[in-house]
């Protein structure tokens, strides 16, 4: 009866074990060191009508019903020449407000496994597996109140930082730019910012705390390529976003996605990136590098560093140091002398001051 028993509980198992061995097998991402080994293709001139495109700045007008609204408060501008003003009238703004805004529910939305989405890469656009290195990027130096010159870091990165900035040129690298959050549109001034990605002719993948969740009326500007406060294709690269979807995650931000949409395919022009759902075998591999534009980068320029994240160190109860970002951050030279502080303290009165000695000897800036 007991072998039986062992039997019959075998049956499922194998069944399993053979349908996980028939399940087939996802290629592991590209490692930095593969990634080296790849040839990579140059850049094309880029078409005329693109660039004419791309180069062409544009303003937007909301909230005008007829065009001889624009002729009658068009005037020019005295004691200048060529310059013209336009007066806008009641309730119309500069740019385009976003129409809808969603919250989904993660368990009514069903992705099947392994669901992928294709890239494109325009013909006149070569490839680079390695982004074009603009210089090494050093934080602004800071002065204390006794007048010594400290270089601060950023916490969640390595000491020294391990950020590099680069040129956003080449394909993908490009593909990345800058979100402007407006929440109070048609005011000029935006609210906060943030980095997304194109994932489609129209799409922008982003994080879900990018967004104006709330706010109405309310506005997105995505900006390609982002440089200097301007995208490098020119000042008509850049549109703003009609709508935006995000999980629903109750405040949590273990699933921190949005998904933005374009008015214009800027996608067409510059090419985007592919998208496929996580594989946890791909969990702790030297895969990933996190590219982006932080605000601890002066002018906005975009930076890469890679990372290598594993979810063992959360089942022993703790947090990566991607996933930590504290708010503030130390000097070289201050975290030393916390160091040096810790082991003359004795066992006895070591818990005790160990908060009194961090605040008087150790200086905190706020981000």
């Amino acid at each position: 009866m007991k072998e039986k028993t062992r039997a019959e509980t075998a049956r499922p198992q194998s069944a399993a074990r053979m349908q996980q061995e028939q399940r087939p097998r996802v290629a592991s991402p590209l490692t930095a060191e593969e990634m080296l080994r790849l040839p990579e293709e140059c850049d094309k001139p880029l078409p005329g009508d693109i660039n004419r495109e791309l180069a062409t700045p544009r303003i937007y007008l909301h909230g005008v019903a007829q065009r001889t609204q624009i002729d009658d408060y068009l005037s020019a501008v005295q004691g200048m020449e060529a310059s013209w003003s336009i007066k806008l009238p009641e309730g119309a703004g500069v740019g385009l407000p976003g129409r809808s805004a969603e919250r989904l529910d993660r368990a009514a939305v069903v992705i099947p496994e392994g669901h992928c989405t294709t890239p494109y890469k325009p013909e006149w656009s070569g490839l680079a597996y390695q982004p074009r290195i603009a210089g090494e990027f050093r934080h602004r130096m800071l002065r204390s109140a006794k007048g010594r010159i400290i270089e601060p870091y950023y916490g969640i990165y390595d000491n020294p930082d391990a950020r590099k900035v680069y040129w956003p040129s080449q394909y993908p690298w490009r593909c990345t730019g800058r979100i402007f959050t407006y929440t109070t549109w048609p005011t000029p001034n935006w609210a906060w910012s943030g980095s997304g990605v194109l994932i489609g002719p129209r799409l922008v993948l982003t994080a879900g705390h990018v967004a104006p969740w709330g706010k109405r009326p309310w506005a997105m500007l995505f900006v390609p390529a982002y440089w200097d406060g301007a995208s490098i294709f020119g000042a008509g690269a850049s549109s703003y976003v009609s709508d935006y979807r995000g999980w629903n995650t109750g405040g949590s931000t273990a699933h921190d996605i949005c998904l933005l949409r374009l008015y214009n395919p800027l996608g067409n022009s510059l090419g985007w990136i592919g998208s496929r759902t996580y594989d946890g075998a791909w969990e702790g591999g030297n895969f990933w590098a996190l590219t982006g534009l932080s605000g601890s980068h002066r002018r906005g320029q975009p930076a890469r560093v890679s990372v290598r994240c594993s979810c063992a160190r959360r089942r022993r109860g703790r947090r990566c140091s991607a996933a930590r970002a504290p708010r503030r951050f130390l000097t070289r030279r201050v975290r030393r002398t916390r160091v040096r502080l810790l082991e003359r303290r004795t066992p006895r009165n070591r818990h005790n001051q160990r908060g009194r000695d961090d605040q008087r000897r150790i200086p905190r800036h706020r981000q």
